[in-house]
């Protein structure tokens, strides 16, 4: 039996033994026909502008050296990774967050296992799904809150006087500009078919800190109005009493929660990931790091979470329970997709927008 075992090649799709197999300039491992020793720009040969009589026509004849300057190489980008390639790129051109198209190598079907794998850290595959956007792209001092999502929900605050704020005084964990509120700021959205959860798998994700816990509860997000709290639901946050960060339903009941109350003047991540085998609430502080599933896994699947009145940033969507002297990093809302049914990580970077 033949011990060789196959590969395909990255580039036209074709299967070849491992002894055929080569690594091209940019990593990808191809067959003989698309390997090349570097990038094509580098391949090209100097030439002379030829002058009748010239300096450049008699050096080109001659072999001499000419005085135009020698071609230069074009600097371009490595779209497979996040870095420039040595030599013609400049490092980290393609960095995350400078929006540089990137393009996906094609996928590979079984039997054969891609010997280069492709991990884009940049784009989401979920960005179709995305409900609510707001990822730490304000302007210091601005009162102007843009919803980056297909949605394109129109988030304000109503109320005269005080309101939230982009600050750069307290960046959120990214160093981008968090969104101040005082003690009684809160925004909202109005009802909208696209922020109603339903039956549906759903995930509820994003960044707080409070200078000071709130004597009862104070909402991060809530799902309604606190007029009629039958199945409305959100991220709430109060002292050890009341069961810390949790995710509340029915408005006051917590159904899964860390059991402390969260350390002030830090930043905390939450996200509330609901599917089919129930809601789960990760929570955590440090990027890169573990989340924690709080309270363990809540029998949610069967609720129909509606949306009455509207979406409250801050509080409720009338105004109540308000979070008080906090900041808010990024918020992101997924609908129709449960992102961490098994656990997650706290995000490194911000909210993806491509």
């Amino acid at each position: 039996m033949d011990s060789r075992w196959k590969v395909i090649c990255n580039v036209c799709g074709r299967a070849l033994y491992n002894t055929q197999a080569k690594k091209r300039w940019d990593g990808l491992i191809v067959c003989p026909n698309d390997w090349e020793e570097k990038h094509p720009s580098l391949h090209r040969t100097p030439h002379f502008r030829r002058r009748p009589g010239g300096e450049g026509a008699t050096a080109a004849r001659s072999g001499g050296v000419r005085s135009e300057p020698p071609d230069q190489s074009v600097l371009v980008c490595d779209v497979y990774t996040s870095m420039g390639v040595a030599g013609y790129g400049t490092a980290g051109c393609a960095r995350a967050g400078s929006y540089n198209t990137r393009i996906p190598l094609p996928p590979l079907t079984p039997p054969y296992t891609a010997t280069v794998p492709y991990v884009d850290p940049i784009s989401d595959p979920y960005l179709s799904s995305v409900v609510l956007l707001l990822n730490g792209h304000g302007t210091n001092g601005s009162q102007v809150f843009t919803d980056l999502s297909i949605a394109n929900q129109t988030v304000y605050q109503p109320v005269a006087g005080n309101r939230p704020i982009w600050t750069s005084a307290v960046p959120d964990p990214y160093g981008n500009p968090s969104i101040s509120f005082d003690t009684d700021d809160f925004l909202k959205i109005d009802a909208v078919a696209s922020l109603t959860m339903g039956l549906g798998d759903f995930t509820w994700e994003g960044w707080f800190r409070c200078s000071v816990i709130p004597a009862a509860v104070g909402f991060v997000l809530f799902n309604g109005n606190d007029t009629a709290f039958a199945n409305r639901a959100g991220i709430g946050i109060g002292p050890t009493i009341n069961n810390g960060e949790a995710w509340y339903h029915n408005g006051s009941a917590t159904i899964a929660a860390t059991g402390t109350a969260p350390s002030i003047n830090t930043w905390h991540y939450f996200a509330y990931s609901r599917d089919s085998s129930g809601g789960k609430l990760w929570v955590g502080d440090t990027p890169g790091a573990l989340c924690t599933l709080a309270g363990g896994v809540f029998a949610d699947a069967a609720i129909n979470y509606p949306l009455v009145g509207g979406l409250g940033i801050g509080g409720t969507y009338n105004g109540s329970s308000i979070l008080g002297d906090s900041w808010l990093g990024p918020i992101r809302i997924t609908k129709g997709v449960a992102r961490y049914p098994t656990g997650t990580i706290v995000p490194e970077t911000p909210f993806s927008l491509i």
